[in-house]
């Protein structure tokens, strides 16, 4: 069991989550027309879907993919329980394995790229998955030199393989996937956290296939 399978029941405790997944949310549809397309739809890195049932109601069937099996299980449930949509989720890796369920017309993430060991893997998984035209859009952390974001916070003792992005970093990232109209902005809200409290930003990175 990793750290996230011991954390996944209580991970929605903290209203912090929450809030960050609607401002999450936000960013994502000012950049991403989503609304009422009934995209068939792709969260990677779903934890429990927090990010998905906020934007669930512009969206058709949703996939969730993570490969914490506990934050699969909870995410199924949470996103069945608080929506109507058909949920289909995957305890996997996505350079390893292929969800069934594709393909995507969109897909998306909350602060999950930065705990994956290979983004460029990754990303060019998400790619093949999409539909030609098909939507991608990150939310993650802006560059962390420090990497403080996790390392001063031991009680939440998360594996991370990089310490943020920087807006360029993560555009060449999307670009070398293959991605098309790439565009990594300020997502509009920042991370507090900390005693004393410190402030992280977060970019928001959004691409197209070709």
């Amino acid at each position: 069991m990793n750290r996230f399978d011991e954390v996944a029941a209580t991970w929605d405790d903290d209203p912090a989550k929450l809030e960050r997944a609607a401002r999450a949310a936000e960013a994502i549809r000012r950049r991403v027309p989503l609304a009422g397309s009934g995209w068939n739809a792709l969260e990677l890195g779903s934890g429990t879907g927090l990010l998905s049932r906020a934007l669930a109601g512009d969206l058709g069937p949703i996939t969730l993919v993570d490969t914490s099996e506990q934050m699969t299980l909870v995410g199924a449930e949470k996103v069945s329980a608080e929506t109507e949509h058909h949920v289909t989720a995957y305890c996997l890796d996505l350079t390893d394995e292929t969800p069934e369920t594709g393909p995507y017309d969109v897909a998306y993430s909350l602060l999950a790229l930065h705990h994956i060991d290979d983004v460029a893997g990754a990303l060019r998984a998400v790619h093949d998955l999409l539909v030609p035209g098909g939507w991608l859009a990150v939310v993650d952390l802006d560059a962390d030199p420090d990497g403080s974001f996790h390392h001063r916070h031991e009680s939440e003792a998360i594996p991370h393989a990089h310490d943020g992005f920087a807006p360029e970093r993560l555009a060449e990232l999307l670009t070398e996937a293959g991605f098309v109209a790439v565009e990594v902005t300020d997502a509009g809200f920042t991370i507090e956290r900390g005693d004393p409290p410190r402030t992280y930003p977060v970019v928001c990175g959004v691409a197209r296939r070709a």
